[in-house]
């Protein structure tokens, strides 16, 4: 896979879960799944080039260890260095911008509202008032700042399209009675609706192609949905490591083809999903 991953790529990094029912399987694990719930599973993690369409390294990963804790293994074991890394929320860690940046990669990284890498002083004061740039991207309106933080751009954005969905999305919890969405608290949390918070290392984007680069996640989401709901590879019966390890990476090779189909529909700009495809 090493000959895939070039120097100076955008390089997307996330991982997946994949149900095990098999019973002889190290990597099987007791891990978390979507929907908060907790099922027999393995990770996989992978990185995905934004410039070729196409995943370019992947690993296996025992089914309780998260995506933060093996960044910095991936790095070392796939010679990933040079290119600017596009990170969610779950890789947030000092250790993982220490290795990014041992490797001489540039990274941009979406940070929680309450993570420890958000200085407080920059939440205590954010008003969107400190907007300097002002931009659309698919439809929707989007204004943002930036302050620094040592070496690093702490970006800040409001989407006020995500900020009416999930205004929208509180009050009917709220109404339904739903743990967590109170009445009382809603006033603070309407504050947070909509914003965005990327920090980064490069110094040469301006925002609105930080937040570009950074919204380019989809096509990972995309193939991960296409690799679990139209190839069906979302769960195996695999009875031993081996036979994981080789449905894993017929699985990667198929993915890589239907990568290929999906960058030729959208090359020829036909207009077709890879579901509406196959379904032809």
């Amino acid at each position: 896979m090493k000959e895939d991953i070039k120097d100076d790529d955008i390089l997307i990094f996330d991982g997946t879960n994949i149900l095990c029912g098999g019973m002889n399987i190290t990597y099987k694990g007791y891990g978390y799944k979507h929907g908060h719930n907790y099922s027999s599973q393995f990770n996989e993690l992978y990185a995905y080039s934004v410039r070729n369409r196409k995943p370019v390294y992947y690993k296996l990963l025992e089914g309780s260890i998260s995506d933060k804790a093996t960044l910095t293994d991936v790095l070392r074991e796939s010679g990933i260095k040079n290119s600017i890394t596009l990170i969610d929320k779950g890789f947030n860690s000092n250790d993982n911008i220490t290795s990014l940046l041992k490797n001489k990669n540039q990274y941009i990284m979406a940070l929680r509202c309450d993570s420890k890498l958000v200085p407080d002083e920059i939440l205590k004061d954010y008003t969107r008032s400190k907007a300097k740039e002002f931009f659309t991207l698919q439809e929707e309106a989007i204004c943002g700042y930036e302050v620094k933080d040592g070496n690093d751009r702490i970006c800040i954005y409001f989407n006020s399209t995500i900020a009416g969905v999930m205004d929208t999305e509180y009050i009917d919890k709220m109404n339904r009675k739903v743990k967590g969405y109170e009445k009382e608290n809603y006033l603070e949390a309407k504050e947070r609706f909509g914003i965005y918070i990327l920090r980064t290392n490069i110094e040469t984007l301006d925002l609105k192609t930080i937040y570009e680069y950074y919204k380019s996640r989809f096509e990972i989401e995309y193939m991960f949905d296409t690799m679990k709901n139209t190839l069906s590879f979302d769960k195996t019966f695999m009875q031993s490591d081996e036979s994981v390890e080789a449905w894993a990476f017929i699985n990667h090779v198929s993915i890589i083809l239907t990568q290929r189909v999906y960058s030729l529909l959208k090359e020829k700009n036909v207009n077709l999903t890879l579901q509406q495809l196959y379904r032809k």
